[in-house]
């Protein structure tokens, strides 16, 4: 067998139009999850269309019938993609106010700007043709391709499975705050590129969702499965809170360069007692005690470094957050501990 794929370009006005004159069309046999994606999932795949970037290269093979003498491209791999393209092409979906770029929030292609338009009906889609090469020829394509797949962590396999309300939340938080991750030292481009914000944005919302918790894989896909076909309560609260506490940690200059910023489960708790001294969150107020419904302090920054610099120096004092800060990092009482403490701190009650 040699099964060989010549490498196809076509502009999305080009490829839209195959499939609406019947030239083109969608083989279920070779799609793993078959089904449209979700609304969200689409319009993203859009956006992303929209702003340059690249998309994974669709595969297809086309077939002559003989009888009819018409040769049709069938799609083998790509098939929600291409629903998704088509669906923004033929004016059938429209993006969320919330898209980028600026100029196509809560627009379907039509309401475009005429240059924009232009640019989506241009964007260049790559693809593998196969031509002359029959079912079980693809077939073995699709089984030699997905034998040499990465084995995805948790975070890549969560992001894979699911495409509910929750997940493009979750993505849409991690768009605006990974930036600010990897400007504090957070997170390193390799753990972006496993997504690592994703886990740390995810527990970030479970905790507020929930309260605070020894989270795991388990936890966080329940939490993922539960949103799957219904709305996230709270997303514009969430939203504001999370981008407050942000902007305040990325203030405190002085907290970055003692060390703080760069450990991921410190930023977990500081960005949970922010949001819940600042918004009096009622997920959280048995985290904080008694500083529940206190203001931020003007030296809420400098009481920060100083609990930072305890831990360097082993001060008695603060023991139960040293070890909170040093050992068993992710459970549900040392979460509790880092956070009644940071909370303090914030609100001058140390």
């Amino acid at each position: 067998m040699d099964l060989r794929s010549n490498q196809v370009t076509m502009t999305v006005a080009d490829y839209c139009d195959l499939h609406n004159r019947g030239d083109a069309a969608v083989d279920p046999r070779y799609q793993r999850k078959p089904g449209l994606w979700a609304r969200r999932a689409q319009a993203y795949l859009i956006e992303t269309m929209l702003r340059g970037f690249p998309i994974p290269k669709l595969a297809l093979y086309q077939e002559t019938d003989l009888k009819s003498r018409k040769t049709i491209k069938f799609v083998v791999d790509g098939q929600q993609r291409t629903q998704a393209i088509l669906a923004y092409y033929n004016d059938a979906l429209s993006l969320p106010s919330t898209a980028e770029p600026v100029e196509a929030r809560g627009k379907r292609l039509t309401q475009l700007p005429d240059e924009l338009q232009r640019e989506f009906l241009a964007y260049p889609l790559q693809f593998d043709q196969f031509e002359g090469v029959n079912e079980d020829e693809v077939r073995e394509f699709f089984r030699r391709i997905n034998s040499h797949t990465t084995t995805l962590n948790a975070e890549e396999s969560r992001n894979a499975q699911f495409q509910g309300d929750m997940k493009w939340f979750i993505v849409d938080l991690v768009d605006h705050h990974s930036d600010s991750l990897l400007l504090l030292d957070t997170l390193n481009r390799r753990d972006v590129l496993r997504m690592r914000d994703h886990k740390l944005i995810a527990e970030v919302v479970h905790a507020m969702l929930n309260g605070v918790t020894t989270t795991s894989k388990t936890k966080l896909d329940r939490m993922y499965r539960d949103f799957e076909l219904q709305p996230v309560p709270r997303v514009q609260e969430i939203d504001r809170a999370v981008q407050a506490a942000f902007n305040r940690l990325l203030s405190w200059e002085n907290l970055h360069n003692a060390g703080l910023a760069q450990r991921q489960h410190m930023v977990y708790s500081l960005l949970l007692a922010l949001v819940a001294v600042e918004f009096q969150w009622d997920t959280l107020k048995e985290a904080v005690g008694e500083a529940f419904g206190s203001p931020v302090h003007e030296d809420a920054e400098r009481n920060l470094v100083l609990i930072t610099e305890a831990i360097e120096i082993e001060d008695a004092y603060y023991r139960p957050f040293i070890k909170a800060s040093s050992e068993k990092t992710n459970t549900w009482d040392h979460r509790q501990t880092r956070i009644g403490v940071m909370a303090k701190a914030l609100t001058n009650l140390l």
